[in-house]
């Protein structure tokens, strides 16, 4: 079993707290605001793999360029989500690492 030190605890505690606040309003802080975006991204994201995905049963050829626009919402979340968890985290983790790690390996390589 993995032993969580206290960085990884605060950063699944900084991805719960994203991820599971209720009644978001994007225009009363800039708190929710970034909830709101990295949300928003996040299904996005889902939505552009599951498209990409259907392409591929379907049969259809997928270019490089069409490619990179079904990544293109995948790396922003990603990109959105680190910030914030770098601008809430105080040291860097485990977690952080392997992310990271598996955001590039879906944006190089999906």
């Amino acid at each position: 079993m993995i032993q969580w030190n206290e960085t990884d605890k605060e950063i699944i505690f900084i991805l719960k707290e994203a991820f599971f606040t209720k009644k978001l309003r994007p225009l009363n802080s800039d708190e929710h605001l970034r909830f709101f975006f990295i949300r928003s991204f996040f299904y996005l994201s889902l939505f552009s793999l599951a498209t990409r995905i259907l392409l591929w049963g379907f049969g259809a050829i997928v270019t490089a360029k069409e490619s990179a626009f079904f990544m293109l919402p995948v790396s922003i979340f990603f990109t959105i989500l680190f910030l914030h968890i770098n601008n809430k985290s105080k040291n860097p983790s485990v977690i952080a690492m392997v992310l990271t790690w598996a955001s590039l390996q879906i944006s190089l390589y999906v």
